[in-house]
């Protein structure tokens, strides 16, 4: 059908049934054949009076007759439409038809710059004024546009500054033939209520009138008031309703019979609201409940899907499948496609898509693109449209689509990326809320810089609890995701197209919620300058004295914070350790507000904890002395009948190691990879690994056949498998690599221990069962910790013992702690006839040719946290020993290929140390970088971050606790890495001496530059002059 035009197709209808009933409002009834005698006369006066061909014209006109008319007069005219609402600011609205280049405008009120046409009325009805055509004051040449247009809508505004959209006669009459609602019957009547620029009112008038049923006119009103809603679908005999997702909410929550006369309810516009549906679902709806899908730019909507009581249940609707000859597909910002079960950007295209932006051709060129040959099946066009939606194909599916939310509400909060969207959705997840819409705001009087607000529909308003909700969000959010504010409204306030309001919603939070919460009193109370940090750095404001505050959400990162901000307000140093060990609201207030220590309390305490850690340490070593080496001679792996175990392969070392593996052997001649991953709550395993590859550019598609992935984590008993699977896995293993661990520098032993030692545990277990394997371990030189400034150490061996060395981690961090424990006990494995060998780490940087790096590592904060301060800390003699990736990888697979390198430990840093860069040396390449930094003794160093103003958001943030804290007398733990010991390489050297191809690459001013680079190409830091 949308091979004709819309004048053929509507004259087809009037010819068809004359008398047939086509639009009809509280005043009067039109015929088909009357409404196009109206809207011809009409029609005639308008070019009459100068309109010309292809000419938009607007028509600034309420939703009823008078609008159905003159827009019918356009098209007969073969001119444009152009609807706009009256109600709309007058600026805005000169800034429209101005943009727009209008000559004539269809309106009951004269706009500015614009004179009557005519002494006399274009149109007159009972109960409306008179509507006049006005012309435009100055002389100016009709716009004619393309002859496809027949339509100009602007958009909603909120994807940036509203743009006018051209849609084509073809895209509204695909819209009228070819979905799994339309055509309508002749016998339909479709309610007209919405406005008339919003796009869902092309549904409800030109489908409408392209069938042959019947246009009913409603007031705006009643979309508020449900009651009178259903008693005018049954007086009206309504058979089709089209509204807005916020107006359809706010029906649902109130009155949720009210749709039951309908025969085709569509809602959309906004994520559809399970709970609405489902009461809906559950009171007498009506016969076909249907959610849709699409911006304007597609033409009132691109992807339908019928929901029933079965989809109401699920965690979200689907938003469907394509309608007619549309397509729909999910591109990665790369313009890849994204395969099955991956979020990607919802691209269209097809019959029902605009033809761009009217005079905004750089717009234009942002927003479509030209797909490649094979994305383009049956279209009418390769030229695809990007909607700024994120979206996923439902697991099964490769047509029904699942919408995730806007790309642009994506905000930055507390230094982390947070989508909106998630929040909210989450929060409809809780049995005490109806629906939930977040902003991210300025919070009154700067006391955060930006807080996130979460207004709700209370399921119970006089029985509300906030905390329950939040109790509920902590458990499936992570803490910085987790709403500072939680607000119950009555209402969602609704903007005219029935979409959430966020200004007013803005407004309602100030005038009523947070300008008492800003003003916390003071009432004398010891803790009330602790409530007022919590306050800041939890961006919480109601909490009770047996709050715990890693309870309540925070994470290493806001302890970091905690410990900065009770230096500046109580003049005291505080401990990571102290904070964990009294992280109770009371209990803190108590320890910091009210025992003020004295210097030998606190060396007595500190002898006393370094005491304890020490002795659990070596207890802790001990842990797998009862598991025996199964004996047996073991298998090389390296050949096409081996097999590997690798551990930790989402982490950077890791993803990079399994990179390797795949591209130093081709399918045919590589071993079996299977990756152990676990997977989150929203992440399986397999996309997990994916994404980490990703994130390093380093996926192949081509990589998914070659590689297994098993669910599973290695700090669980037998990885969580089921004793089936687990034994079946150890029986087909002829090695595991085990780079798996957590690292975080302002955590204790105890947050590390479950993965780092349990973990290194359970994988000598899973050695020990089935075939004879062996352990390819990675280590780190952070085992040895301080041991050069506690114990005097010059230099280390590879296999040096560990034992005379434990007071250097007891005065590093519970990394390093974890770390010397976990290679204590693969080493008491190794002597207990286990096949391990272990490579010990320097730190670990870039790969040395695309030089992409980690951004969140160690070496990353202080070299982007020293740029963005404009200060270097001098330390004297202190080396990081650093390593590329790709040196780390080559170093590690060809030691591992040769069964005599097993049983020893390799030291991976510089072979040579005169190639080994200094601390001092890393802050001349970076200014030869081109990042101009001050260099200045430590001290100086430290002040000035604590006292920037920036510091929230410089990623050293994340170190303060080892930057500030003293640990051996007044050194931090930063400060007692210096008088670096030499890292012996013997073992090393004689494994690869026959590997001359492997080179060690030292840092230079070009690594550094091109990670910086990487880094902000890819959106992980922002750092001036990369």
């Amino acid at each position: 059908m949308f091979l004709r035009s819309m004048y053929s197709v509507f004259r087809h209808q009037v010819d068809r049934a004359p008398g047939a009933p086509a639009l009809s409002d509280e005043h009067k009834r039109l015929t088909y054949g009357e409404l196009y005698r109206e809207a011809g006369s009409l029609s005639q006066e308008m070019i009459a009076q100068g309109l010309e061909t292809c000419e938009p014209v607007a028509i600034v006109l309420e939703p009823g007759a008078n609008q159905v008319i003159c827009q019918l007069a356009a098209i007969l005219a073969r001119a444009i439409c152009f609807p706009l609402d009256p109600g709309i600011p007058q600026l805005r609205l000169q800034g429209m038809l101005q943009r727009a280049k209008l000559r004539y405008v269809i309106s009951c009120t004269r706009p500015e710059g614009y004179e009557e046409s005519s002494d006399r009325p274009i149109r007159t009805a009972r109960g409306s004024k008179p509507v006049m055509l006005y012309r435009y004051s100055q002389p100016r040449p009709a716009n004619r546009l393309d002859p496809k247009v027949c339509h100009l809508l602007h958009t909603s505004g909120s994807t940036g500054e509203p743009k006018i959209v051209q849609i084509t006669g073809d895209a509204i009459l695909h819209l009228a033939s070819s979905t799994k609602i339309t055509p309508l019957r002749p016998d339909d009547k479709t309610v007209f209520v919405n406005d008339a620029n919003f796009d869902l009112a092309l549904f409800e008038v030109w489908v409408t009138l392209l069938s042959g049923a019947e246009i009913v006119v409603a007031d705006k009103d009643m979309l508020i008031n449900g009651r009178k809603l259903m008693a005018f679908f049954r007086d009206k005999k309504i058979t089709v309703a089209v509204l807005s997702t916020g107006h359809f909410n706010l029906l649902a929550f109130s009155n949720p019979e009210t749709f039951s006369p309908l025969r085709v309810l569509v809602t959309g516009g906004s994520i559809a609201n399970t709970l609405a549906m489902g009461r809906v679902l559950q009171s007498n709806p009506p016969e076909q409940l249907w959610n849709a899908y699409g911006p304007t730019e597609a033409t009132s909507f691109v992807t339908l899907h019928q929901v029933d009581r079965n989809e109401a249940e699920k965690p979200s609707i689907a938003i469907g499948e394509a309608i007619g000859a549309m397509q729909v597909r999910l591109f990665h910002p790369d313009r890849r496609r994204a395969a099955s079960g991956e979020v990607g950007e919802i691209c269209i295209s097809g019959p029902g898509l605009s033809l761009g932006y009217l005079g905004s051709p750089e717009e234009n060129e942002k927003s479509f693109f030209v797909a490649d040959d094979e994305d383009v099946c049956n279209s009418f066009s390769p030229v695809f449209y990007k909607t700024g939606d994120l979206g996923q194909f439902r697991q099964g599916s490769t047509t029904v689509l699942e919408y995730i939310g806007r790309m642009d509400r994506q905000v930055k909060h507390n230094g982390y990326r947070v989508e909106l969207a998630e929040i909210e959705t989450v929060m409809k997840q809780s049995n005490e809320v109806l629906d939930a819409h977040v902003v991210h705001m300025d919070s009154p009087n700067n006391r955060l810089q930006k807080v996130l607000v979460a207004c709700i529909l209370p399921r119970k308003p006089d029985d509300f609890e906030p905390r329950a909700v939040r109790d509920f969000c902590r458990t499936r959010l992570p803490s910085y995701m987790l709403p500072n504010v939680i607000v119950p409204l009555d209402r969602m306030p609704l903007n005219s197209r029935g979409k959430i309001d966020r200004n007013s919603i803005v407004d309602e939070v100030n005038r009523n919620c947070l300008t008492s919460l800003s003003e916390i009193p003071s009432n004398g109370q010891p803790g009330t300058p602790l409530r007022d940090i919590w306050a800041d750095v939890l961006g919480i404001f109601e909490f009770r004295p047996d709050d715990d505050f890693f309870s309540l959400g925070a994470s290493s990162l806001q302890a970091a914070q905690l410990t900065v901000k009770i230096k500046k307000t109580f003049g005291r140093t505080v401990s990571l350790r102290e904070i964990y060990e009294h992280s109770r609201f009371d209990v803190m207030t108590q320890y910091i507000c009210l025992n003020a220590p004295t210097s030998n309390n606190e060396l007595r305490a500190i002898i006393k904890q370094n005491s304890d850690l020490v002795e659990r340490m070596r207890h802790d070593a001990l842990i797998a002395d009862n598991l025996t080496s199964p004996g047996g001679s073991v298998k090389p792996w390296n050949d096409a009948d081996g097999a590997i175990l690798l551990t930790g392969a989402t982490g950077f070392v890791g993803a990079f190691f399994l990179h390797h593996l795949l591209q130093v052997s081709g399918p045919s001649s590589a071993p079996r990879i299977i990756c152990l991953v676990r997977s989150q709550k929203d992440a399986p395993s397999e996309t997990r690994l994916q994404k980490a590859l990703e994130k390093y550019e380093l996926w192949d598609p081509g990589f998914r056949a070659r590689i297994q992935v098993i669910d599973g984590s290695f700090s669980a008993d037998q990885f969580g498998l089921n004793g089936d699977a687990y034994e079946l896995l150890a029986d087909s293993v002829d090695a595991v690599f085990h780079f798996g661990a957590h690292v975080n520098f302002c955590q204790r032993y105890e947050e590390h221990f479950a993965d780092n030692v349990l973990g290194t545990k359970n994988v000598v277990h899973f050695a020990g069962v089935g075939r004879p394997k062996s352990i390819h371990y990675a280590s780190t030189n952070d085992v040895w910790g301080a041991t050069s400034l506690v114990n005097g150490t010059k230099s280390l061996l590879e296999d040096e013992s560990l034992d005379p060395h434990i007071q250097g981690p007891i005065h590093d961090t519970g990394y390093s702690q974890s770390q010397w424990v976990a290679e204590k006990l693969m080493r008491r494995a190794r002597n207990r006839g286990f096949a391990v060998a272990i490579y010990r780490l320097g730190t670990v940087i870039c790969d040395s040719k695309r030089r992409v790096g980690n951004h969140k590592d160690f070496f990353a904060r202080v070299l982007v946290g020293c740029a963005k301060l404009g200060r270097f800390p001098l330390i004297e003699d202190l080396r990081w020993e650093y390593v590329t990736v790709d040196y780390v990888c080559q170093a590690i697979h060809h030691i591992s290929r040769s069964m005599s390198n097993l049983g020893k430990s390799y030291s991976i840093v510089s072979p040579d140390p005169a190639m080994s860069v200094s601390l001092k040396e890393t802050c001349t390449l970076l200014i030869k970088a081109g990042f101009p930094v001050e260099r200045v003794p430590y001290g100086i160093w430290v002040k000035s971050l604590e006292t920037s103003r920036e510091l929230s958001e410089n990623p050293l943030l994340a170190l303060m606790p080892l930057i500030r804290e003293q640990v051996l007398g007044e050194l931090t733990r930063v400060q007692t890495s210096k008088n670096t010991p030499l890292y012996r390489t013997d073992n090393t050297r004689e494994a690869l001496k026959d590997a001359k191809e492997i080179c060690y690459t030292p840092l230079d001013s070009l690594t550094i530059r091109g990670m910086f680079e990487f880094w902000v190409r890819k959106g992980y830091h922002d750092i001036p002059g990369a």
